[in-house]
């Protein structure tokens, strides 16, 4: 369970999975080309948001394994505060949707 905080200070809860095989879940791959994956919308105030959280997305079939990390978090990748074993590392949404 995650909490993502709003900015009218509300708090949503997620049961977001940081671990997405696509295989099982082929609508994900539309959602992070047209910008909705991994958007909440506030049900108080109505704000999409975006929470930054790192997560994993495997396809084996498409011989797809990407360690997303969000663009705040570049500083401590680069300076090896996170590891991951994926065969592809990717930062920030634009990136993943070109990946």
């Amino acid at each position: 369970m995650i909490e993502i905080p709003c900015h009218c200070g509300n708090i949503l809860k997620s049961d977001l999975n940081t671990e997405i095989n696509l295989e099982s879940y082929p609508d994900v791959y539309a959602k992070i080309i047209d910008g909705s994956f991994m958007t909440f919308t506030c049900p108080d105030c109505g704000s999409e948001l975006k929470p930054e959280i790192s997560f994993h997305l495997t396809d084996k079939a498409a011989d797809l394994d990407i360690f997303f990390i969000p663009e705040i978090e570049r500083i401590n990748y680069l300076g090896g505060k996170i590891k991951s074993d994926a065969k592809r590392i990717v930062i920030g949404y634009k990136e993943l949707v070109e990946k």
